[in-house]
């Protein structure tokens, strides 16, 4: 256990470590270095102009400018592209970190993009603190599920050291996890409440959230008491929709930013990209529709089978299977969301073809933003050696080898995704005696 513990702060502290603003770039590559909380989202906003498309109301960013520390609102000031326990961690680091920043003191001299550099640094620090600790509880929680062995080989696993502090996925995903070993303990009312935060940190997770729903229905249809599908629903509602809900009413402009936000994303790093070469066509969001929607009714057919007396397959299974589709399958895997799917794998898949496999598109995941700033100098190599590429800057095109790495991750998420709902449908045609 304290081992365990001793390894999950180093992984935790080395991730920090290689994303903390004004430190140098890891081996001199800039994509080990970037990170969402404070390049994708903190500096876009507070570095950009306030007249940006991200500012609803400017008054608080022109009021830091002049020197006086106020705490903009996330979704009320400012388009917030990620879901509410986001914003709510985001606007608690980012108002700590104006408020006690010590650049500044003497207003004649105040500079305001001095002060958001030193603002973003301690941002990023507060930020990684729940990040580090998720990372803790889900190693922890693996253990308590398979062994400290599988604990510690997912966090040596190349994806969770870069990515485990380079966005918020690993809270979404220590959350879905305890939320299933409760599930487990047939403590529904308590698995409800934390794999409705989950939703609210990741919308992903509601695809787990399908399959207990499922399992609960039948439960409730073949006889079982409804209490327990009402104390899931009930508190799943609470923490995972109402959240929703009140963004919607109090900030309705910035709900549906958020909104239109998502569901007007380009085709990054998806599976269909090999079909439609065009990032930006629609049909990649129509075909990601028809995908999981087959997905939802196989899951369904594997609920109301899979999980009967007579056959074998865990209800912890078909929910790692249904957050592997919703990855996969959607039009948007950004390398990082492999973490939301890691934690399952290791926990709760017994084959070791398919660990094999998911561990070969961890790596590639992780080799993502690897070569991403690289594009470039990887193309001029390629035809260096006798590959014909145009060479331009252009990680999201087919064309790229940033892609071809991307595609070997998602088919092999797909072949374990498959082979696994094949299993599945095995038992059910011939279930154990």
């Amino acid at each position: 256990m304290c081992t365990l513990i001793l390894v999950s702060l180093i992984v935790g502290t080395l991730s920090a470590y290689m994303h903390l603003p004004q430190v140098s770039l890891p081996v001199g590559n800039p994509g080990l270095k970037y990170n969402d909380i404070v390049y994708g989202v903190f500096y876009p906003r507070f570095l950009g102009s306030p007249n940006s498309r991200y500012w609803y109301n400017v008054e608080p960013i022109y009021s830091i400018s002049r020197g006086e520390k106020v705490c903009p609102l996330p979704y009320v000031d400012y388009m917030f592209e990620y879901p509410p326990l986001i914003a709510l961690l985001w606007y608690i680091s980012t108002c700590i970190s104006i408020k006690i920043s010590p650049y500044g003191s003497d207003p004649g001299e105040f500079d305001p993009t001095t002060f958001f550099i030193d603002v973003a640094k301690i941002h990023y620090i507060i930020s990684v603190i729940p990040l580090i600790t998720s990372l803790l509880v889900t190693s922890l929680l693996i253990y308590s599920v398979k062994s400290v062995e599988a604990a510690i080989i997912w966090l040596l696993l190349p994806s969770t050291i870069l990515y485990s502090t380079y966005n918020w996925d690993i809270i979404c995903a220590s959350l879905a996890l305890a939320s299933l070993l409760m599930f487990q303990k047939r403590r529904y009312l308590i698995s409800g409440l934390l794999l409705g935060l989950s939703i609210a940190t990741k919308i992903m997770t509601v695809s787990i959230a399908y399959v207990l729903f499922v399992y609960l229905l039948l439960n409730l249809l073949g006889g079982k008491r409804g209490r327990e599908l009402l104390s899931f629903l009930s508190s799943l509602f609470l923490t995972g929709a109402l959240p929703y809900i009140i963004v919607l009413i109090t900030a309705p402009r910035g709900f549906w930013d958020f909104i239109s936000h998502h569901s007007s994303w380009y085709c990054e790093n998806c599976l269909y990209l090999i079909l439609i070469h065009n990032v930006f066509d629609p049909a990649h969001r129509l075909l990601a529709v028809l995908a999981t929607s087959l997905l939802a009714v196989v899951l369904a057919m594997a609920v109301y089978y899979g999980t009967s007396k007579s056959s074998k397959v865990e209800i912890c299974e078909l929910s790692t299977y249904s957050i592997i589709g919703a990855v996969a399958l959607n039009y948007v895997f950004s390398p990082q969301m492999i973490l939301l799917i890691s934690p399952f794998v290791v926990a709760f898949l017994s084959s070791r073809l398919s660990l094999k496999m998911y561990v070969i598109a961890d790596i590639a995941s992780f080799f993502i933003m690897f070569f991403f700033f690289l594009d470039e100098d990887l193309r001029a190599f390629l035809n260096s050696i006798g590959i014909p590429l145009e060479v331009k800057f252009n990680p999201w095109g087919i064309d790229s080898p940033v892609q071809w790495i991307a595609t070997i991750r998602n088919i092999l998420l797909l072949v374990v995704l498959t082979v696994g709902l094949a299993r599945t449908l095995r038992l059910i045609r011939h279930p154990v005696k």
